[in-house]
């Protein structure tokens, strides 16, 4: 237990000394990369075995099956992420892509933007690709997970590859998954004559190991708190409830409150979903200011 609080404290003390140049780009990165955690303010449930996982904390997670995320940011932009994994050599691996294909404004391209940008749309069209490859295994009581990044970025006639590291781990403490993630670990590089850095994040996840039974509901809880490179701290918590009126066959409603980087995205999040044999179903809402929202919807195959 005293290795592990002394490696969070180096990895967070040493989060700004890490961080050099722009820090905002590539935003797919940035974005929300599950439908269910979107749902729920962002806040990742630590050790559920959705391949979305490797996203964010894949440490405690045993993935099995596949996922697709579609989101839509109104008629701007698009990502999609594709997301799998399989028992390997005494852990799991999995493996994933991400993709975002938008339009900003041209003077936006060299300062930065948030996920709002998205939503807005410009005459700079922006093809973002993440291909993601992580493996994950426990060493007794603690689980870690390294996850490697291969970035492509293109807008304007130009284009940067770049490559980025997350170092993830977690532990179970008296019925709570607790988890650290350090994200997007990678140098600078050049794209349109400005100099550019991945994203670099901690994150601190906690969420119920197992649904709490509340009369005929299953109630799960999950919170995280990530600290962003300039040191922004970016809370987010939600509430799943499940009902299942036949067994085998659970319904679905979540609602998150977070705290976005930009002030035009509203900080309510809310969702759907249901769970059927071997197949899920996910939707996710987040809204910005003059009425506009995006919507994610996540089909689930499991094993």
């Amino acid at each position: 237990m005293h290795l592990l609080i002394a490696f969070l404290l180096i990895l967070t003390t040493g989060l700004p000394a890490v961080a050099q140049g722009r820090d905002d780009a590539p935003i797919v990165l940035a974005l929300p990369a599950s439908t269910r955690a979107l749902s729920m303010g962002n806040a990742f449930l630590i050790g559920s075995s959705e391949a979305s996982a490797l996203f964010y904390n894949p440490a405690m997670s045993e993935v099995s099956g596949i996922s697709l995320d579609i989101q839509r940011y109104g008629g701007a932009g698009t990502t999609v992420s594709l997301a799998g994994g399989v028992e390997w050599w005494g852990g799991w691996v999995g493996a994933g892509v991400q993709a975002a294909q938008y339009g900003v404004r041209p003077s936006a391209l060299t300062r930065g933007y948030g996920e709002n940008a998205l939503a807005e749309g410009g005459t700079a069209g922006v093809a973002e690709h993440v291909a993601v490859l992580a493996y994950a295994r426990s060493i007794k009581w603690l689980h870690l997970a390294l996850t490697g990044k291969l970035v492509d970025q293109r807008a304007a006639g130009g284009n940067a590859t770049a490559g980025a590291l997350d170092i993830s781990t977690g532990l179970a403490v008296r019925g709570i998954n607790i988890g650290l993630a350090v994200q997007n670990i990678g140098r600078d590089y050049d794209f349109l004559g400005v100099e550019l850095s991945p994203p670099l994040r901690v994150t601190a996840g906690a969420a119920l190991a197992r649904s709490a039974p509340v009369g005929p509901l299953d109630v799960m809880l999950a919170a995280a708190l990530s600290r962003e490179a300039g040191g922004t701290l970016v809370p987010g918590a939600g509430i799943e409830i499940g009902y299942w009126p036949i067994q085998g066959r659970t319904f679905f409603f979540r609602a998150g409150i977070r705290d976005p980087a930009d002030e035009a995205t509203q900080p309510w999040t809310a969702g759907l979903g249901f769970s059927g044999d071997a197949i899920s179903l996910d939707y996710a809402v987040i809204a910005f200011d003059g009425a506009s929202a995006s919507h994610r919807l996540t089909l689930r195959w499991r094993d």
